[in-house]
Parts: structure tokens; sequence; C-alpha cells
């Protein structure tokens, strides 16, 4: 088996693939927009507190091994645990125990 680290943040994924990187970028926010993902929010309305516990995103870009380029959009949830209690962040999971 060949092994091979294939993920890479967007701007070393655009150095490294160009135009191509840019399109698996864009068709990745079109589908985040296609399922109302997000909400805009206008900055100048927001309180300062606010603006500190914003959470970012991070944009990578995954080569699968047939070599096409897929965006991928994953929030940066680590500032999050300074103010939101752990139960409140949790998601719920399945299990097979009865």
């Amino acid at each position: 088996y060949r092994f091979m680290v294939t993920q890479m943040m967007a701007d070393k994924g655009i150095k490294k693939h160009g135009e191509r990187a840019i399109e698996a970028l864009m068709k990745e926010f079109a589908q985040l927009d296609d399922f109302d993902t997000f909400s805009p929010l206008d900055p100048t309305a927001l309180c300062p507190k606010l603006k500190r516990e914003a959470l970012r995103i991070i944009n990578l870009i995954k080569e699968k091994w047939d070599g096409l380029l897929k965006g991928r959009t994953c929030v940066d949830g680590r500032p999050q645990r300074k103010h939101i209690s752990k139960e409140e962040s949790t998601s719920p999971t399945c299990s097979n125990e009865a």
C-alpha cells in the first residue's frame, strides 16, 4: 500500500495546483451556499464580544488518489473552548449498544 498525506491548507494547494485548486474551493463554497450553511451578518452591527467569539473557518484542499481535487471547509473550534461548556458543544452520536 502507498500512503501519502494529501490534504493541505488552501494557500499551499493553490500554489501547488493553481486554477484547479481554486475551482475545487469555489465548488465547496457553492455547496455551502446551496445548503444555507451560513447566514451573513453585518460586522458593524456586532458588539466587540460577539466579534471575539466568532469562529473562523479553515479551507483545505484534498487531493484524491485519482488526482481529483476537493475543497473542504472546517470550523476552527479551538477558541470555542474558552466560553462554551462541553455539554453545549458536543454532538449526539449513534451507539450500537442497547
